[in-house]
């Protein structure tokens, strides 16, 4: 039997691929800078009904574990707050419903999580911010706002990088 492979599937591979390389945290912020303000618009563009639910569940999702981090050991929650990041920008890109775009997109997602969760635990108010510029990107969405949803995506996406510098995670750091 003859399938196709899922998504997450090729994109293990791509991303063993790009660690192999030594693509660095500074690198794989500077692709989501270029390919994920795009990809919003297109989620603001297309969604649906179900995609845009499935985009504010994992919002509301977030911002729950990032509250819920305040309230005992942070390190504890930082697993669950980046899954929770991760399926916030996957329910993103299904709402984008563009499969190339999808495509280019995990191996990026896949290869932030490791330091992610270094920013998370070590950058000031990272949660906050997280949460704040997802509920932005969810609003901009339920407007169907390509404009905004882009505008708000460079502006998470760049908080990112941003982070990483108010941890002191050296953006010269080779993902894995």
């Amino acid at each position: 039997v003859v399938t196709r492979p899922a998504t997450e599937a090729v994109a293990r591979g791509v991303s063993r691929a790009l660690a192999l390389q030594d693509v660095t945290v500074a690198e794989i912020c500077e692709a989501l800078v270029v390919l994920m303000p795009p990809l919003a618009a297109a989620a603001a563009e297309r969604r649906s009904a179900v995609q845009l639910a499935a985009v504010q569940w994992a919002a509301a999702h977030f911002a729950t574990v990032a509250g819920e981090a305040l309230q005992g050991p942070v390190e504890s929650r930082t697993d669950l707050a980046v899954e929770a990041v991760d399926q916030f920008f996957r329910a993103l890109a299904a709402a984008a419903d563009n499969r190339a775009l999808a495509l280019m997109h995990e191996p990026l997602v896949q290869l932030l999580q490791s330091s992610l969760a270094l920013m998370i635990d070590r950058s000031p108010n990272a949660r906050e911010r997280i949460s704040a510029a997802q509920q932005k990107l969810c609003e901009a969405i339920e407007k169907k706002d390509p404009t905004l949803a882009a505008e708000w995506m460079g502006k998470h996406v760049r908080d990112f990088r941003r982070g990483f510098e108010l941890a002191g995670i050296d953006l010269a750091l080779r993902v894995t």
